[in-house]
């Protein structure tokens, strides 16, 4: 799993593309807390797909990339960007997908779970360079582009 180099990184000292993040780096993580990346792994040259959700706002990763998504039933799951694809985008007409995006007050992310938008569409755009973080949280989910996606074990 991987993001361009490009994809900003909610840290402690604000947005920075995750190829400025190192070991030690201090990310935001959905429940407001700051956690430490563990490693960083550059992935190389990856096909990128760009993921569009319904307030229009989109956010760039590869196949392999993990997000926590909310189904129509309202559980939580998470899945490979490669498996949402596959499954399709909607199911009985309705969008399937929907991923929490956070609202910035003051600059500052804060996890609002009442921001919850479908994924409307996916498009491979190409190829870039990926890189791929771990951090320190029970959930493994940080911020990245306003989205909540989830790293490495």
């Amino acid at each position: 799993m991987a993001q361009p180099t490009t994809s900003k990184i909610l840290t402690s000292d604000g947005w920075v593309t995750i190829e400025k993040v190192q070991i030690n780096t201090k990310v935001l993580c959905p429940d407001n807390t700051l956690s430490d990346v563990l490693a960083v792994y550059p992935r190389g040259l990856n096909l990128i797909y760009e993921i569009t959700l319904g307030n229009k706002k989109k956010v760039k990763c590869d196949e392999n990339q993990l997000w926590e998504v909310k189904l129509e039933d309202n559980t939580w799951h998470i899945y490979p960007l490669r498996e949402i694809i596959r499954q399709g985008l909607k199911e009985k007409k309705k969008h399937k997908w929907n991923i929490v995006v956070v609202k910035k007050i003051n600059g500052v992310g804060v996890y609002s779970e009442g921001r919850i938008f479908p994924i409307v569409d996916i498009q491979l755009v190409g190829e870039e360079q990926t890189i791929d973080i771990m951090i320190d949280h029970k959930h493994r989910s940080y911020i990245t582009d306003n989205c909540i996606c989830t790293s490495s074990n």
